[in-house]
C-alpha cells in the first residue's frame, strides 16, 4: 500500500516544499545591534522548511500534513480534510461569527470561523463577507476592527482614518527609540 502527503486543510496533494535561505533583513539587524559579527544572524533559521498548498495556499511544517493511503481502487483517508456540520452547528457558527464581528474585531470572526468550519483562510474570508453582506454588515478594511452595519459607512471610514493615524503615530515612536539605540550604540563603540 501506497502512501502520499496531503495539505491538512483541504486535502490536496498539490503541496511544494521551500527551504528558508539566508536573511538579509537578520542580518542587518545583527550587525547593527552587535557590529560585523551580528552578520551570521542572516544564517538564523537558514534550515527550516515550509510546505505550501498549491490548491488553498495553506502553509504548514514537515509532520503536520494529512497522510493518505493510497491502493490502486480507492484512496483512505486516515483523518477527513474538515469537519462535516449540520445545519444547526452551521447556524451556530454564523451567529457566533456575527457576534465577534459585530463586538471585537473581524480578525477574531476570522480565526473563529476557520477553525470552526475547517475551511481554508481564503475560502473562509469569501464566506465571511458574504455572512456580513447578508445581515447588512460592512467589513472594514482593518482587521483589527469591528464590523458596521450599512448606513455607517461614514463612521467606518473615520475609524479606519484614526487607526492608521494610530498606526503612523506608532512607527514614528518606534523609529525614535531605533534611533536613540543606534546612537547609544555607536557612543558606545567610539568612547
Amino acid at each position: 500500500m501506497e502512501s502520499k502527503i496531503c495539505c491538512p486543510k483541504c486535502g490536496s496533494d498539490q503541496i511544494t516544499a521551500n527551504q528558508h535561505g539566508y536573511s538579509a533583513g537578520k542580518a542587518v539587524a545583527g550587525a547593527v545591534l552587535t557590529g560585523g559579527i551580528g552578520l551570521l544572524a542572516g544564517m538564523h533559521g537558514s534550515k527550516k522548511v515550509d510546505i505550501t498548498c498549491l490548491a488553498c495556499g495553506n502553509k504548514f511544517k514537515p509532520g503536520q500534513g494529512k497522510i493518505v493511503n493510497t491502493n490502486p481502487t480507492n484512496t483512505t483517508y486516515i483523518q477527513p480534510a474538515k469537519p462535516v456540520l449540520d445545519d444547526s452547528q452551521m447556524n451556530l457558527i454564523e451567529q457566533n461569527t456575527l457576534n465577534l464581528l459585530t463586538n471585537s474585531n473581524v480578525m477574531a470572526a476570522m480565526k473563529y470561523y476557520t477553525e470552526s468550519t475547517g475551511l481554508a483562510p481564503m475560502n473562509a474570508a469569501d464566506k465571511l463577507k458574504e455572512l456580513a453582506s447578508n445581515n447588512d454588515l460592512l467589513v472594514p478594511k482593518v482587521s483589527s476592527m469591528k464590523a458596521f452595519r450599512k448606513g455607517q459607512e461614514e463612521e467606518m471610514q473615520k475609524a479606519e482614518q484614526q487607526n492608521a493615524k494610530n498606526a503612523s503615530i506608532f512607527g514614528y515612536v518606534i523609529m525614535g527609540v531605533f534611533v536613540v539605540i543606534l546612537i547609544l550604540i555607536i557612543r558606545a563603540c567610539v568612547s
